[in-house]
Formats: structure tokens, sequence, C-alpha cells
């Protein structure tokens, strides 16, 4: 109310100093204002007969004449209804208003005071009985920590948290009844006994562990971990075969897919078709090729496997006497009863704690072709897919790797590599009976505490003006194993360099500068539990989980020609060991490169800012909880069944970028990152971070699949980052069906960049009802189409496969499946 009365104030203010009266446009204001005055303030009853109605100018002044009354407009000063009963000032009710305004607000006022102390006293008091509780339950276990003497058990624990002892032998010869490491908790009249664990007397299991055994005359405590009689299985790809290895059991066997040798953009990372029918299409065909290709993928093996160099690769030749140039490589997705898989590049043994499923060549593809490739460990004697029809089809390409030796040093880490030999590789099961966890520390040379190294070296990946080869960053071991039988140099190839930091642009009182030009070191970690999680955007840990190092997010240069990985370096970040600052400025030129990843476009400034480096967190999930995590791409949340860890939104880099990162990120909400590490200027070397919007560019949206798409075009990504008790999950393309003994997390549709793009990206499965961002939390989000990010594209099939039936220009589903203990 009070606001439309210092409208019509206003309106009469800019009357008066105009002085004039236009005749149909200034009735019809008059007659609104009128209305909203007299009908809000006074009350009047509105005309019946607007026909009685006039509008006359009287010595400047406006007069509304009506049956119920005149209203008089007089200048500026005033504004009153005319009736029978007199005058009714406008300009005295306004002032009225104002005062009750004014007073209410004092009031509220102070009724937010008083809520505000009585909520702080409120609080005291809260906390006042919180530390009450912790104090009591610190007392608690300040008495429980009170070991008993050696030889005796304990028996009862007290409220308040006292132990009650007895003589371990004593209770041992009540009866004779009770296991090694039980005492007899009741002795009923009839002489029979009830046995209990015993707690250890010079020893507490930590938690999340209980006493497995108890020694009966030292009283030396086994401890066990909760759980450890779960069956853990982890999931892994053979690449090149069509069967497991080792004491792994195959989930599907089929057929590698991947990019196109020929073109720059599409996903970089293999996948594994499957070559049982049916294939989940949904419909999908299209009348054009745009989109996220699928090829297969053909060994070019003349120069390494086929006995040029005088040794023979095996026998160089498939079972039907033909060599392997040229046929399409199989593949078998495989599950192994242990808790963790790891891939070892550059040896063909496992470390400690791991056992050998299968050794074999580390394999991407041609560093010199326009496509990059993500590096796989290919089958020592690998297999053509069933079906395939060994011709040149000339499509995606796979290669053996070898290390350069531009740039690489000869010592320290370096020591025992050679020149142009091509690379091994092991695929390693954990032999834990209870939940590990691997990852890569990058940028360091050791391991953080609660974990242990299972090995240190070098960061390598391809040189940063190569255009192909491979993407992922490799952490290559002290120590290489070569197989005798390859060390034959093949200028097709996919080729390896060191990898230099280039952080000249950070400040100098971080501790990324100091590492310039140095080469980058890295190990590998492994920690006593059953996940995982790297954090982008934010250097904190979820709730369940804690921190295992924080640091900034790298990737390659995104104006360089080779795409990189985006991986989280360690705030630490050390040169690795061999290496000095003065060998190294000539030969950077002739590495990889490895800067940091600035913030573009952001969807929400929450923390996030155009050119800011982008912080990052490596998590382990709490030992006592056995659980695994994935991402469900396209979905502001996490499927029923599984917790929500946190809802985010997906980034990768620009569309017309030809280096940065290819994998896909779910960033945080939250983005944050210590000031002395940031820069906040827009620096050129350095990689990109950017949304990902859906994109449809089919022909024909007659699909399902493509009519969503359609409708969701140009919308910003979503993605939830998740946590189930499973012991581990996979991405299942060409099904909505999962295998026997896995269960159904989540349905979706094959996607990923554009072939025609020029930045690589990945293979993701995006959920079938995929949505965009939530303006209420992304406020900057849009719905506009921008070239400057980066563009999801539905996925499908450009070729027949050769026997195994997919169909030209057919997009696939998908289905993410986890595997319970």
């Amino acid at each position: 109310m009070k606001g439309q009365l210092l409208c019509a104030r206003k309106a009469l203010k800019n009357h008066a100093q105009k002085k004039k009266v236009r005749s149909i446009i200034l009735r019809t204001q008059m007659f609104k204002i009128f209305f909203a005055a007299a009908a809000v303030t006074v009350g009047l009853a509105v005309a019946q007969d607007p026909s009685k109605a006039s509008i006359q100018a009287v010595k400047g002044n406006i007069v509304f004449a009506s049956p119920d009354g005149d209203v008089t407009f007089d200048g500026a000063t005033k504004f009153s209804i005319q009736t029978d009963n007199g005058e009714y000032d406008l300009n005295e009710r306004l002032a009225a208003i104002e005062r009750d305004s004014a007073q209410q607000l004092k009031q509220l006022q102070a009724d937010l005071t008083a809520f505000k102390t009585q909520s702080e006293e409120e609080d005291r008091v809260a906390f006042a009985a919180y530390a009450q509780k912790i104090a009591s339950q610190e007392s608690q276990l300040a008495n429980m920590k009170k070991a008993c003497p050696l030889g005796t058990v304990v028996v009862q624990v007290g409220e308040d948290g006292s132990l009650q002892c007895t003589d371990y032998k004593v209770q041992q010869e009540i009866t004779g009844a009770c296991a090694a490491g039980e005492v007899t908790s009741v002795i009923k009249v009839d002489g029979t006994t009830t046995c209990v664990k015993a707690q250890a007397p010079i020893k507490a299991c930590e938690a999340g562990s209980s006493i497995a055994s108890v020694d009966a005359k030292t009283g030396e405590v086994v401890c066990e971990r909760d759980g450890a009689e779960k069956d853990f299985y982890s999931i892994h790809t053979v690449w090149g075969r069509q069967a497991c290895a080792g004491d792994s059991e195959l989930v599907y066997s089929g057929a590698m897919g991947g990019g196109q040798a020929y073109k720059v953009g599409g996903p970089a990372n293999y996948i594994c078709l499957p070559s049982e029918k049916p294939f989940a299409t949904g419909g999908m065909v299209s009348k054009d090729s745009a989109g996220a290709s699928i090829q297969p993928i053909e060994m070019r093996s003349m120069g390494d496997l086929s006995g040029w160099n005088g040794a023979k690769f095996g026998t160089g030749k498939t079972a039907d006497g033909k060599l392997l140039e040229f046929d399409d490589m199989a593949c078998a997705v495989c599950k192994t009863k242990a808790p963790n898989q790891l891939m070892v590049a550059g040896r063909e043994s496992c470390p400690v704690g791991y056992k050998k499923d299968y050794k074999g060549w580390l394999a991407s593809a041609n560093a010199r072709k326009k496509k990059v490739q993500t590096f796989v460990c290919l089958f020592e004697t690998p297999q053509a897919n069933v079906g395939q029809n060994g011709n040149n089809n000339n499509k995606g390409l796979l290669y053996l790797t070898e290390l350069s030796r531009t740039g690489l040093p000869t010592s320290g880490l370096f020591t025992g590599y050679k020149y142009n030999f091509e690379l091994t590789c092991a695929q390693c099961s954990s032999t834990s009976e209870t939940a590990v966890s691997t990852y890569t520390r990058w940028g360091a040379n050791s391991c953080p505490d609660k974990s242990k190294m299972l090995y240190d070296g070098f960061m390598a990946n391809g040189r940063y003006n190569e255009p192909g080869g491979g993407a992922d960053f490799q952490c290559l071991p002290r120590g290489p194993e070569y197989n005798a039988k390859v060390g034959w140099r093949d200028v097709n190839s996919a080729t390896l360099y060191v990898t230099d930091f280039y952080t000249a642009s950070l400040p100098a009182g971080g501790t990324y500068r100091k590492v310039n030009y140095f080469d980058a070191s890295c190990s590998v970690c492994e920690v006593p539990s059953s996940a995982v999680l790297t954090i982008p955007g934010s250097q904190k840990c979820p709730t369940g989980y804690e921190r295992q190092y924080k640091g900034m997010m790298f990737a390659g240069r995104a104006q360089d020609n080779h795409i990189e990985e985006y991986v989280c370096v360690d705030d630490a970040p050390v040169g690795a060991r061999g290496t000095s600052f003065g060998k190294l400025l000539a030969r950077n030129a002739n590495a990889a490169r490895l800067v940091p990843v600035e913030m573009s476009k952001a969807p929400i400034a929450n923390g996030y800012k155009n050119y800011r480096e982008v912080g990052c967190a490596v998590c382990m999930a709490t030992p006592e909880r056995d659980v695994t995590t994935y991402t469900t791409w396209g979905r502001r949340a996490c499927p029923s069944g599984s917790k929500t860890v946190y809802s985010g939104w997906m980034a990768n880099g620009f569309t017309y970028d030809k280096g940065g990162g290819y994998n896909y990120q779910c960033m945080h909400q939250s983005g944050d990152i210590e000031a002395k590490q940031k820069n906040d200027a827009r620096t050129s070397p350095n990689g990109h971070f950017t949304r990902v919007e859906y994109s449809s560019s089919k022909k024909d949206k007659s699909g399902g699949a493509q009519a969503k798409m359609n409708a969701k075009n140009n919308r910003d990504a979503s993605c939830a980052v998740c946590e189930v008790e499973a012991s581990d999950t996979m991405m299942y393309p060409a099904k909505t069906v999962c295998p026997a003994g896995f269960t159904k997390v989540y349905e979706g549709l094959l996607a990923g960049s554009d072939l025609n793009d020029q930045h690589d990206t990945e293979y993701i499965c995006l959920e079938k009802d995929f949505e965009e961002l939530d303006k209420s939390v992304f406020k900057l989000s849009s719905n506009n189409k921008d070239p400057a990010v980066s563009r999801l594209y539905l996925a499908e099939v450009d070729s027949s496969f050769y026997g195994l039936g997919y169909k030209l220009h057919t997009g696939l589903q998908c289905v993410v499946c986890m595997k319970e203990f």
C-alpha cells in the first residue's frame, strides 16, 4: 500500500512540472490513478456508470467528477477527495501510513534482537550440554584404555568405561569348553557355559576391527577388520583377449572400440563392446555421422610383433596363420575375488601384496596421427575378436608404446630405461583379505600417513606438440622390466616422454613455482579403505571421508596439439629423483607439459572465478565402511539405493582446444583454493575448465534419445558423485540389463564429444532421464548455445564391427552395474 501511494505522489509531481492537460492520454492516466488510490486507500465505491464521470481543468487543477465524489489533483501539494461529508486529504493518510510503518519496523527490529538473544542463550545451553556429554564420553574412553594386566582379560565393561578383569587361565580351567580367544561369561547350574570373545589384555583392536584370536599363554591378540568375511570383487578389462587370465572370472567378452585415427575429436578412452546379442539401441538411428563415434580398433603390429627385429612376438600370427597386422582386437571384462586392481606400466611383475593376472604391452594410438587414446595393457599374445575380417579398415588403430630418449636423464628414477624399447605392463590383483584401494599421488615421491607406498616413479605422457598417442599420465616406476623379444624402433608407435612442470605463472609465495621445469615425480599409494575419491574444485573432503592430500588441478596446455589428463597434483610438489635444475632448461621443449588448470565460465560463483586456478582433494572412505563410489552423469542426485556424496556440474575443456585434459570432471558446488597458490589472472599457457552443454546435431531427431537431447539442447549438464555398499561398479555398453551376479545402478545412453570437434573427451553413460542444472543453485547457468564450452553428444557406432552385428550410425544405450559383496 505504501508503495502504491508513493508512486501516486511521484506521478503528481511529474504532472505539476509539465503544467499541461493532454486529452485522451491524460484522461486514461488519471482514471487509473483515481481507481488505484480510491479503491485501495479510502474504499470509495467505483462509479457504476462511467458515462456520468468527467474530467475538467479548473484554474490549473485537474478535477475528476463522478457520482461518488470529485478527486482533485492540485499541483504537487494537494491530493484529496471531495465528498458530501467534506474533504479527505490523502497526503495526511500517506504520512500516517509512513509513521505506522516506521513503528512496525522498530518493533520488528526489537523482536529480532530478542530472538537473537534467545537463540544465543539456547545455543549456549545446548553447547554446554554437548560439552558435558563429550567430557563423559572422554572419561569412558580413558577408562576403557586402561588395559588389564598381562595374563588377564576383560569380561565386563561398566557404564563409566571401567574394566572388570579376570585371569585368563582360570577362565580356561573352569570348564575348558571355550576356544582360544574366548572366555566363559556364564556358568549354569548344570555346568554348561556361555563363551564370549575376549578383549585384548595387552593390545586393543582399532575401530572397525574385532579380535580374531588370543594366545592362551601370552594374551597376544590378532585383530581382523569387521566385514573380513565379505567377498571383495574388483573389475578389470583384459585388452586383446576373449577370456580372462589368472583367477579371474569372465563377465563378458567382445571387441575393442574407440575413436577414429584420422579425426581429432571424439572420446579418447577405449571401451569393450559386448559380442552377445541383442544390443540395446533404443531406436537411436541417425542419417548422419555426427556425434561421439565408436570404431573397431585394429592392431598395427608389423614393425614390432611380426619379427622384423629378428625376434618373434610369440608366433607373430593368429591361430589361422595370419599376421596380427590389421586384426580387430578382442577384449574381456573380468571380475576377480580381490578388493583392488592395479595396472603397472613399465614392469612385468606386481608390487608386494599383489598377484599378477596377466602381463603384456603398454599400448595406445600412433603419436603422429590425429587421434589420442588412453593407454591400455595389451595381453602379451593378443587375439582378434570373433567375426573380424582381418582387412585394413583404417579406422581405430592400436600401437605398442616406446619411451623416447629425448630429454631422458640417466640416473635416479630413470636408471635402466631403454631408448625405443617397447614398454611392458602388468595387470595386478590385491591379495588382501580386507578392503584396500590405491591412488597415484601426482607430483610427490612419498605417500601420506595411513597409507603405504607400492612404488614411486616419474610422470610420463605424450609430447606437447604430437597430436596423437596416449592421453592419460603414466607413473613409470624405478627399475623397469623389459621383454627381451621386442626392442625394435618403430616411428609408428605410441610414444612416452618425461613430464615437466610449467608453473612460472603461479605466485612466488606458493609451493608450485619452485618446481618450474623440473621433471614431475609420482608415487602409487595403498590405503586400508574400500574407496578413494578425487574432489575437483574443493580442497575439503565430504563427511565419511579422510583427506589423503590436497592440491591443484593440472593438465596439458590448452593451446598445445597433445591432449592429456586432468589430475590432482600435490601442493607439496617435488622433482623426480635424478633431475637437476641446470640440465632441465635445455630439454624441456621435448617433453610432456604439466600446467595449472584455470576456470572459465563456471555455472556457479561459489568460490569459482574466471581465470582462477582450481583446487582439489584426494579422499579415502573411512576404514570402518565398505563402500564404492561412482558418478551419475546427467542427474542432480544419485539413484535410489545410493548415497549422494555431493551434487555438482560437469566440466571439461573448450570444444575448440586441442590440448588440456580429456576426462570429464564432476565439479564440487563450492570451489576453494589457498590464496598463496592462485594467480587469478588469465595465463595463456594454462589449461581450461568450462561447463558442459548438452548438444543435439542429428538431422533425424525422431528417435526417443535424440528427442530428449534436442529438448535439452544448450542446457548445462549436471552430475552427482555417489556412494553405494558394494564391492565395485562397471559400465556395460549396448545393454540395459546387468550380467548375472550384478545389480543395476542406473540405465543410460552412451555419450561423449563429437568426432568433428577439436577437443577429445571420454565415453560416459549419461543417465537416461538426464537433466540440466538447478537454476536456483547454479545462478550463472545458461540455456543459450555457447561455442566456448564443452559440448556433449550421444555416441553412435560408425562401423558394423564385422560379424558382431552392430548397425552403422546407430546409438547405444548403457547400464551401470554394481558387484555386491
